[in-house]
């Protein structure tokens, strides 16, 4: 059974806020740029995205991972 993304939502908003409570923003902002990064390399090494030249395209390839995760509800976007 998938998890719910409305749980997930949750959990991650509990992270954040506990981390922004404990270490501030600019500490924050430097923790979620940085598993951004990892999130990023794990989606190519696993080839659930395919980067491309454009990061235009390359943002529209992440939606549509979220997309078919059931994460993020379909992009209409053009």
């Amino acid at each position: 059974m998938p998890v719910d993304p409305t749980f997930l939502d949750m959990v991650n908003y509990g992270i954040c806020y506990v981390l922004n409570e404990r270490y501030g923003k600019k500490e924050c902002e430097d923790i979620f740029r940085e598993v951004g990064r990892i999130c990023c390399r794990r989606m190519k090494e696993r080839d659930l995205i395919r980067p491309k030249e454009d990061p235009m395209e390359t943002l529209i390839e992440i939606a549509k991972f979220l997309e078919r995760m059931g994460y993020m509800e379909k992009n209409t976007h053009k």
